[in-house]
């Protein structure tokens, strides 16, 4: 037996339970369209406020026949940082005076219970402690109880092959052919919405056949995939694409994680999502697949794989990137993400934290009034500590008593904060007073970890009570030293060109393949765009390119030395006859342009600019990309960039 009860706006989702109220009890939903989660379990709770000095309460309560019963509660707020709770299950406290921040949750999993008076009981409030940022409350989204010993209950790591019944699945993977979630007889549960089996599709060429057999959705239609899985945390590896067709907008949630953001592939390339981390409350692994658009127009998705594993990599891939975002922010490609949450370790946890539960992590708006603000999301999100108060967070799985190069960057991209960070012991981040929209950065700064292979950071600590806050954005960590730009004649050279991933360097040249900004790369992109090459005798400078969609300024920045002058020319063409587009580009403010106009057959565009020493007090030069509205002609394709220091 598994019951799962949920609280939404109208009241309570089930007749055979009700709620003795010491307090009064609120119900509420938060709307989808602007919080972006569409999990109803997430987005909807019972709460009773629970101010200090006045401490609410309320009693739900469920008539069950008598015996054991596992029982796992989840408390939180998709859309504000809630807390202290507190919620009590048959008089054992679960949930103990715990802050969540936006977007985040705290579970008690599986809590055995055994009952005696035929009803199962579950008390929420009364609460004690503060905290500055938190509205006083104690919200509980759901209840989730079974009879069934989840000690008996395990998961074994899963790959499933999306493809017709022939040729089949390939060796290693299971079998989904496109039907409806059942028990399919293999040891697992999982299927779609509907039948989908008309939508599987075995393609020619020469690649993998995992990558060459998909499930392609119908433009403007999202179809859901679900898994059954005890409830906890996931790592999940996915992969869309198409072998013969262009698909110009695949998109892929899992578990309202939106992986796959309308990416733009051509026939043969594929997008890789590797070990994103996700948590299931209510026993199933979702995925919805499809709903993308390219300008205005509905595309389909191509989904070829997925890989389901509740055990973390043996050892992380260097660099190990790991953004500090709300849990609803989009998570980037190669990043991981700290939302706040608690530390956990061992092999499913996933070995990264905080020590304690009270956190708050935000993110500034990155549309709109943002052209004002900062549109990197590296850079535009932050967990804060209020002044005086130092933070401690750790990164396990580290070799004992190694060297390690360690990334930081702190800022706000709306108020000027004293920031403070320490690495195993030393402030490489000391009292430094950033301006709005400026980011004190530390890149790949030498750390030695100690014998237990953990790396430890302390944030926070001025005690200023006005701007001592520290907002730490990212941190990076890599088991190779910091490569600087080349130096000519005395002074700093920096040569970039966009190209995709497995072609050679231009000589000289850095490349870019279109990802998210990295600080060991030293540049990179938000949000991330695709790169193309076409050998049609230009060089590959001019050959290949970024390209952006229609309408959409993307943000290019590069890490440089700070309180310099440099100069930067950029080129933005593309090499195909009769694809002539409307270039832009801008450097360091949205409208100081240095590219604006059409190019010709084989005739880049190219314009330069001079960035001055207070430009780059933060170390960074930023090129806006796009912008152009016309769905036909409104692309940009950058070819390269050089920043010649003066």
């Amino acid at each position: 037996m598994r019951v799962l009860k949920c609280f939404i706006a109208l009241g309570l989702v089930i007749a055979t339970a009700s709620m003795a109220a010491a307090a009064p009890v609120y119900t509420v939903e938060r709307e989808e369209s602007v919080f972006g989660i569409t999990n109803p379990v997430l987005r909807t709770s019972a709460y009773v406020l629970d101010p200090v000095g006045s401490p609410g309460s309320a009693t739900w309560e469920i008539a069950l026949p008598n015996g054991a019963y596992w029982v796992t509660t989840t408390c939180g707020d998709v859309g504000y940082v809630v807390g202290p709770q507190k919620v009590v299950v048959e008089g054992q406290t679960a949930i103990n005076n715990v802050v969540t921040a936006i977007n985040s949750f705290a579970v008690d999993q599986d809590r055995r219970v055994d009952l005696t008076d035929g009803a199962l009981t579950v008390t929420i409030g009364n609460a004690s402690g503060t905290h500055p940022q938190a509205f006083r409350r104690t919200a509980i989204n759901s209840i989730v109880i079974t009879s069934v010993d989840p000690g008996t209950q395990s998961f074994t790591p899963v790959d499933i092959d999306f493809a017709p019944v022939s040729p089949g699945a390939v060796s290693g993977f299971e079998l989904d052919s496109g039907a409806v979630y059942a028990d399919r007889g293999n040891g697992f549960t999982y299927g779609w919405d509907s039948d989908l089996s008309g939508r599987m599709l075995a393609k020619p060429g020469s690649s993998a056949q995992e990558n060459r057999t998909v499930l392609k959705t119908l433009p403007g239609t999202i179809n859901t995939w679900e898994l059954a899985v005890p409830n906890g945390m996931y790592f999940v590896t996915l992969a869309v694409g198409d072998e013969t067709t262009n698909n110009p907008a695949n998109r892929v949630t899992v578990e309202d994680n939106l992986f796959v953001p309308n990416v733009n592939l051509s026939a043969t390339e594929y997008y890789t999502v590797e070990n994103a981390i996700v948590y299931v409350y209510d026993g199933k692994l979702t995925l919805k697949v499809g709903g993308g658009t390219e300008g205005s127009t509905a595309s389909a998705t191509s989904l070829c794989w997925v890989k389901v594993t509740n055990e973390r990599p043996a050892g992380w891939t260097f660099p190990m990137r790991i953004n500090v975002q709300p849990g609803y922010s989009r998570p980037m490609k190669g990043y991981q993400i700290e939302n706040g949450a608690m530390y956990s370790g061992g092999v499913t946890g996933r070995g990264w934290g905080f020590e304690d539960e009270v956190r708050l992590t935000k993110e500034c708006a990155s549309i709109g009034v943002a052209e004002a603000k900062n549109l990197q999301q590296v850079f535009n999100t932050f967990v804060a500590t209020n002044p005086g108060q130092t933070k401690n967070w750790k990164l396990d799985n580290l070799t004992p008593n190694g060297t390690y190069y360690v990334y930081l960057c702190a800022g706000d991209p709306r108020y000027s904060w004293i920031q403070r960070v320490a690495v195993e012991g030393t402030n490489l981040i000391n009292d430094v007073t950033t301006a709005v929209g400026q980011y004190a950065m530390v890149n790949g700064a030498s750390v030695n970890v100690g014998p237990e292979g953990e790396l430890n950071v302390a944030i926070g600590g001025n005690s200023d009570p006005w701007i001592g806050y520290t907002t730490l954005n990212y941190v990076v960590v890599d088991n190779a030293p910091y490569a600087p730009w080349p130096i000519e004649s005395g002074k700093y050279a920096i040569r970039v060109n966009f190209q995709p991933a497995g072609l050679s360097p231009e000589l000289g040249y850095a490349v870019d393949t279109g990802d998210p900004f990295c600080p060991v790369r030293k540049c990179g992109w938000s949000p991330e765009v695709f790169t193309r090459y076409y050998d049609l005798g230009h060089g590959k400078l001019l050959d290949s390119f970024a390209i952006t969609r229609p309408g959409e300024k993307n943000v290019w920045d590069v890490s440089v030395p700070a309180n310099r002058n440099y100069l930067v020319t950029a080129w933005a063409g593309d090499p195909r006859p009769g694809y002539n587009y409307n270039q832009r580009v801008a450097v360091e403010s949205p409208s100081n342009y240095i590219i604006y106009g059409k190019d010709s057959d084989g005739v880049p565009l190219s314009g330069s600019c001079t960035v001055t020493s207070a430009d780059t007090a933060d170390g960074l030069i930023r090129l806006y990309v796009g912008g152009d509205a016309d769905p036909w002609i409104g692309y940009t394709t950058i070819n390269c960039v050089t920043i010649m220091e003066q």
